[in-house]
């Protein structure tokens, strides 16, 4: 009985989850956006304010938030050849919040402004990926 409730609950809320739209898409890209902007702004300060700390943090709640609207949302409505593109997108989001959130840990001193960089730029590559995968379905 407990593995039918689980699984009624699973088919419910997908029939239920938003359709992925143009603004899923710009808010997760705003957001993204706007933790690259926090990790600049924390790099150009020598010692860690906590304004920092305080935008820096704020910018990860937010790109978590919009990758888990972005995440939830139905993508049936996106054309076959989109939905893979789509899917790394989301990826490659996911590797940006990631390695933001363990570069702000004190103690993580392994995640260096290569890798940052790097996950930015796959981050990039990827969002233009998708865009350019809907443009070919026009």
């Amino acid at each position: 009985m407990k593995i039918q409730l689980i699984f009624l609950f699973l088919i419910a809320t997908y029939a239920f989850a938003q359709p992925v739209t143009t603004e899923t898409f710009t808010t997760l890209d705003r957001e993204i956006s706007g933790l690259m902007d926090a990790w600049v702004l924390a790099g150009e300060e020598q010692n860690h304010s906590v304004n920092e700390l305080f935008t820096t943090g704020t910018a990860i709640l937010r790109a978590e938030l919009a990758f888990q609207a972005a995440y939830e949302s139905n993508s049936n409505n996106l054309p076959e050849l989109v939905v893979d593109s789509w899917y790394l997108y989301l990826k490659s989001s996911a590797d940006c919040i990631s390695y933001m959130k363990r570069a702000q840990a004190p103690s993580n001193v392994s995640i260096t402004e290569d890798v940052l960089l790097s996950s930015f730029i796959r981050w990039e590559a990827a969002a233009e990926r998708f865009l350019e995968s809907i443009q070919s379905t026009r």
